[in-house]
Formats: C-alpha cells, sequence, structure tokens
C-alpha cells in the first residue's frame, strides 16, 4: 500500500511539474502562429543538418518547374517555411538560411528568440 501511495504521490507531482511547464510555453508562445513557426523550424533545422541522400533532405530543395494548376491552395509548406523565418528575421535565400542552420547553436538562438516586431 505505501508503494501505491508513493506511485500516486510522484505522478502527482510530476503533473504539476508538466503544468508549470505548460504554463511557461503558455507565456512565451502568446499565440498559435509563434508556437507553430518555432516548431516548423526546429524541424527545418533538422532536415538541413542531414546528409543529402536522406528523402527530406532530397525534398526540402526540390521544386517543381511548373506553375500550380487552377484550384490548387496557395498556401504552401515552403511558403509558411518562408514566412517563419521572416517571423525571425532570418534570410529566406535556401543557402543562407540552411548555412545557418547547420550551426545548431547559432540556430536555436536564432530561432527561439521573441519575434522580431513588425515593421512601423
Amino acid at each position: 500500500m505505501a508503494k501505491n501511495l508513493a506511485k500516486i504521490a510522484k505522478s502527482e507531482s510530476l503533473s504539476q511539474n508538466r503544468k508549470k511547464e505548460v504554463r511557461r510555453e503558455k507565456e512565451v508562445y502568446s499565440n498559435s502562429d509563434s508556437y507553430y513557426h518555432n516548431r516548423l523550424l526546429r524541424w527545418a533545422g533538422h532536415v538541413a543538418r542531414m546528409p543529402m541522400s536522406r528523402a527530406p533532405r532530397q525534398l526540402l530543395t526540390s521544386w517543381v518547374a511548373h506553375s500550380r494548376p487552377v484550384g490548387c491552395p496557395q498556401m504552401t509548406w515552403g511558403r509558411t517555411l518562408e514566412n517563419a523565418l521572416a517571423s525571425k528575421g532570418i534570410s529566406k535565400e535556401l543557402k543562407e538560411w540552411i548555412a545557418i542552420a547547420k550551426d545548431r547553436p547559432k540556430w536555436r538562438q536564432q530561432t527561439r528568440s521573441k519575434p522580431k516586431p513588425p515593421d512601423a
């Protein structure tokens, strides 16, 4: 019985710690776009550091030479990535942001910082 009580107490303290963590994240990411951009940039950094032989990296640096068919969504993953890069003040040029992403500490610093204020 004492073991069960200890397990319950431990799980309650873990859930309290998780609640505190969620509150901190909520304060940092006051809106969903900021949170989404941070997650997207984190993933893009992982892919940018992959060798070119990996499929995700090949897809990241590929393009289609034809225009989009009528009725296709205009917001693509690439455009969303460009918006996320712009929100952090990082160049949209593929070679430039991939060079930054390969330097993991620098990438973390730039992508985890607060969003730059909009131009007035």
